[in-house]
Formats: structure tokens, C-alpha cells, sequence
């Protein structure tokens, strides 16, 4: 019996972060450690996107994709 191929299914570019979709529809994603938050600041941000960060160390930003 032959064995069957799992599809592979092609990864969208935010699924390397933390992420999520709001509840209207707006992409959410954040950095997994300091490395991706820089990633995210420098390379990712857009002029009319939100970004959330807080004073705590360690945390990640968190941009919401408009």
C-alpha cells in the first residue's frame, strides 16, 4: 500500500510570528523574541499601521496591520 503525501501547505509570511486576526478582520502579529521585534520595527511596519508595546522587558511589539 502505498503511502499518501502530505500536501504542504504554503506558509504565509506572518506565520514565522506570533499572529492572529482580529474579530474584524485586521492581521495582528508580534515578535517571538528580540531579533523578530527588530524585524518587525524595521522591516515589516507600515506608515498606517498600530503598534503596541509595553514597558515590561521582555515583551513583544505588537503591530496591527491596517
Amino acid at each position: 500500500m502505498k503511502k499518501k503525501k502530505k500536501e504542504e501547505k504554503k506558509k504565509e509570511w506572518y506565520e514565522k510570528f506570533r499572529w492572529f486576526f482580529t474579530s474584524s478582520g485586521k492581521l495582528v502579529i508580534g515578535g517571538k523574541n528580540a531579533e523578530q521585534n527588530e524585524k518587525i520595527i524595521n522591516e515589516m511596519l507600515e506608515d498606517n499601521d498600530v503598534v503596541l508595546h509595553t514597558k515590561a522587558r521582555g515583551s513583544p511589539f505588537c503591530v496591527i496591520k491596517v
